[in-house]
């Protein structure tokens, strides 16, 4: 994985340690300078090792290990798919229990509380007080609305689940909304605690305006893409209630059990047994390809080899799959894969495959590559190939 694909994924789980790094340097015994900040180590140690932040840490690791594991165990699951994961976890564990709940509405989380108070005067109110009550109000629905559907939307990724974009469209919703709930009076009424770190917390907040938007949009093309239609028809019809037609039945059929072949071709790509595959085809199942498979035998050993020849020989695979669209029995999904090899340039080619379903199982499965990369990767193996021989 590249730095900027790492970034791309895990930058919401860098905001972990820049909050705490803010929240420490924070000098509550200095508000009103213009910048309240000095490094004392004891209030970091204070914040690092209490039992607030042990109950934040804790499932923060699992949850790690579960996308981790589920990463691990398909490759279908493309660079966003990852970065939500990582955004729902991080919102679930540390924003809405760690900074809102633990250190706005409880106020036992040494030094972000502190930040809290510092941000939003309103914070030094005991709980329910009338000047806070809305601040309140949010952080209840954070604790028992937002922060399970955080835990619950993430897990249907790491599950791969089909009601996952309908969950998380909705969870998008909440987030926008609270995010306004919470900010935009004191925005209106032109009220600033402190001018820097009130308006840093604005800044940082409109965070859960943009990411929730962009993800909420994602998945409703990923509904559309199920449902054969387009968000624009969608919107067109947004007054109609029709029911599902057959034919809109039938395209979710084969998406689904496609998405369901794609996660068992990973874990072949794993463990190496190919015959978890045989359900997924028709008995006079075709490849096709240079030269052609046909027989659903053929077409298995025709995919071990082709891994076993040159994506085993690589370091690396990086596989980068775009939202299936279904037309009729034909199924097109457009996908990217970087390769890595120690000692020659990365290799990135791409292009789409297309299976043709009868029934439930695929009949004809081709791959055709993009010009551009077909003609990258015949560069790259000319000079390159050699470092692909077996020792």
């Amino acid at each position: 994985m590249t730095i900027a694909r790492w970034l791309y994924v895990y930058w919401a789980a860098l905001l972990f340690p820049a909050t705490i790094v803010f929240a420490s340097l924070y000098d509550p015994t200095n508000p009103n300078a213009v910048l309240p900040f000095s490094f004392v180590p004891a209030r970091f140690a204070a914040m690092i090792f209490s039992w607030p932040m042990a109950l934040v840490v804790a499932p923060m690791v699992v949850g790690f290990v579960i996308a981790r594991r589920a990463w691990a165990r398909s490759g279908a699951f493309s660079p966003t798919d990852k970065m939500a994961m990582v955004w729902f976890l991080m919102s679930a564990t540390w924003f809405h229990i760690g900074c809102d709940v633990l250190s706005g509405l409880f106020q036992l989380m040494p030094n972000m509380t502190d930040a809290y108070r510092a941000m939003n005067a309103a914070n030094w109110q005991p709980l329910h007080h009338p000047d806070r009550i809305v601040l309140d109000v949010v952080y209840w629905f954070e604790l028992f609305v937002q922060m399970p559907l955080a835990y619950l939307t993430f897990w249907l990724y790491a599950i791969r689940s089909p009601a996952r974009p309908g969950v998380e469209c909705f969870l998008c919703g909440l987030h926008v909304t609270g995010t306004v709930a919470y900010y935009v009076p004191d925005v209106v009424l032109g009220e600033t605690t402190h001018s820097l770190l009130t308006n840093m917390d604005r800044v940082m907040a409109s965070l859960w305006i943009w990411v929730p938007a962009a993800l909420a949009l994602r998945a409703t093309r990923a509904m559309a893409a199920r449902r054969g239609a387009s968000p624009r028809s969608l919107a067109e019809k947004e007054s109609e209630y029709p029911s599902s037609s057959p034919t809109e039945d039938r395209s979710m059929a084969i998406l689904d059990r496609y998405l369901a072949y794609a996660d068992a071709f990973e874990q072949s790509y794993v463990d190496d047994d190919w015959t978890r595959l045989e359900t997924y085809f028709t008995p006079g199942a075709v490849y096709d390809g240079a030269p052609a498979a046909r027989g659903r035998d053929a077409v298995l050993a025709k995919l071990k080899g082709g891994v076993d020849a040159f994506d085993r020989r690589m370091d690396s695979r990086t596989p980068d799959f775009a939202t299936p669209t279904v037309s009729g029995n034909t199924l097109q999904m457009k996908w990217k894969v970087t390769y890595t090899k120690k000692g020659v340039p990365d290799l990135v080619i791409s292009g789409v495959e297309i299976a043709e379903f009868d029934g439930d199982r695929i009949a004809l499965l081709r791959d055709v590559f993009d010009p551009a990369a077909e003609k990258a990767m015949g560069e790259w193996m000319a000079k390159h190939g050699k470092a692909l021989q077996p020792g």
